[in-house]
């Protein structure tokens, strides 16, 4: 989690508002393009229910600490190596970024509705995807950049690897146990 640290309100006890969504648009190949979509209070709870305000911390503040995580994270899960790691560490543009610009009030039920479903919508239109006559899984994407191939088809069995593949595993932080 990505959120203000409970020790920067002064209280171990509090822990921030967050969800958080998986998103993975583009095509199946060189279009893909994993990102997280996220709704974060701007403040913390405390275990007894009190909301505890605190002014939104620095975007570039919150790239960076995540750039810094999901590299970590992939470095520990032996996908970089260590010059690898060194060297994504090193670039000037690192091609993270995040926008924390939108507030939106408690009140306002309509906006935070809109925010969520954009937040959590699928990440391939339910209507791109099809059964073959054959039994085969086809599904339209984008057109790749470099062949121009508009669709993917693949067996039943391919199709469930490849969509499951982009569901993360994760660990409940302490905090919510």
């Amino acid at each position: 989690m990505l959120a203000l640290p409970p020790s920067s309100l002064g209280r171990k006890d509090a822990v921030p508002g967050f969800v958080g969504a998986i998103q993975t648009f583009g095509a199946f190949g060189p279009n893909f393009h994993p990102h997280v979509h996220a709704i974060v209070t701007e403040g913390a709870w405390s275990r007894g229910g009190e909301f505890l305000p605190c002014d939104a911390p620095d975007s570039s503040v919150i790239e960076e600490v995540f750039r810094r995580e999901v590299l970590a994270r992939l470095h520990r899960a032996e996908r970089l190596s260590d010059a690898f790691l060194e060297s994504l560490l090193s670039w000037t543009h690192s091609g993270f970024s995040v926008y924390a610009q939108q507030a939106i009030e408690p009140e306002d039920g309509t906006k935070l509705e809109r925010l969520a479903r954009y937040a959590t919508r699928s990440p391939i239109r339910l209507d791109a995807v099809e059964r073959t006559a054959e039994g085969l899984v086809k599904i339209a994407t984008p057109p790749d950049p470099r062949t121009g191939t508009i669709e993917i088809v693949l067996e039943p069995l391919d199709w469930v690897r490849a969509i499951t593949s982009q569901i993360p595993y994760s660990q409940c932080p302490p905090f919510c146990t």
